[in-house]
């Protein structure tokens, strides 16, 4: 059951921060793509790549040095991901800019996925500690 949570709540992160990029990129590039594709094809993207993160994303349970291990191939998968389907859906030119653009637009939505776990993260640790004030202030019984 936690394997499905955590895929629902990275596949929501990324498939935000895909939409937001596309959304930028289309507006600022001035090109004409039906939306209701692009839809579909973020969703589908944003499918992949939770997959692979719920595979290959580190836990806070291993050492720093497996940890970075983990993130770099993590970060590498996403990446190539991107690069694959993006080249499908023809949202770039495979040239170097072309390449270049989708490595700084992955890098954007794997930032905003990450500010958005850490947000989450410490959203819990907060609600946790609140609840063990409660319950040390109350002497630890009922």
């Amino acid at each position: 059951m936690d394997t499905i949570k955590s895929f629902f709540s990275f596949f929501t992160k990324i498939t935000t921060g895909t939409v937001l990029v596309c959304a930028i990129n289309m507006t600022l590039s001035g090109i004409e793509m039906c939306f209701s594709y692009v839809l579909w094809q973020c969703l589908l993207l944003g499918f992949v790549t939770s997959l692979v993160t719920v595979v290959f994303y580190p836990n806070k349970d291993m050492s720093k040095k497996e940890y970075a291990i983990r993130l770099i191939i993590h970060f590498l998968l996403i990446t190539a991901s991107v690069l694959v389907l993006g080249g499908f859906f023809r949202w770039y030119a495979v040239s170097f800019p072309g390449v270049i653009f989708m490595l700084l637009s992955t890098v954007f939505v794997y930032g905003f996925s990450h500010l958005m776990i850490y947000w989450e993260d410490k959203k819990n640790a907060d609600d946790i500690n609140r609840a063990l004030e409660i319950f040390k202030n109350k002497g630890g019984s009922n």
